[in-house]
């Protein structure tokens, strides 16, 4: 069974999913879930360009800051409302890398994401975090579909 779960979130309904079969998964076996959130950077960073300094490097901070309390709320909420029990973690990164780099952290069993069910040109446009896990992620991977999935938006 598996021991150490890692369950993805994008803190949005969709994801709801996701996270009860995490919980479910680790009830049956006995193991533990970590429930990751991942924030993307609030500018993009460069080693050559340090985009603020001075005042404006702290207004920065504080606004990376009240992200990441709302974040760790948010997600803190989730979890409680898919029953509860997963370990809630929030991080700063490209989510795609930040997952399976987490997974390989915390030496994960599994990892589990939720799917949007972007198509064609939406999915081009917009990428697909969890195809990315699932052909780099070192431990299996379960995706699963979202309630919303194949409905029109």
């Amino acid at each position: 069974m598996y021991r150490k779960i890692l369950v993805a979130t994008d803190l949005t309904e969709a994801s709801g999913p996701a996270i009860r079969a995490a919980l479910a998964l680790a009830k049956e076996g006995g193991g533990e879930v970590t429930v990751l959130h991942v924030t993307e950077p609030a500018y993009p960073a460069h080693h050559w360009y340090v985009p603020y300094i001075g005042d404006d490097a702290q207004v920065l901070r504080d606004i990376v800051a009240r992200e990441l309390d709302a974040a760790r709320k948010a997600l803190e909420t989730q979890v409680e409302l898919a029953g509860g029990g997963g370990r809630p973690v929030v991080r700063v990164g490209r989510p795609a890398t930040v997952i399976v780099d987490t997974a390989r952290e915390l030496d994960a069993d599994l990892v589990v994401v939720g799917t949007h069910g972007r198509t064609g040109l939406e999915h081009v446009l917009l990428g697909s975090v969890a195809e990315h896990v699932v052909r780099t992620a070192s431990s299996p991977v379960l995706t699963v579909r979202s309630a919303t999935e194949g409905s029109s938006s």
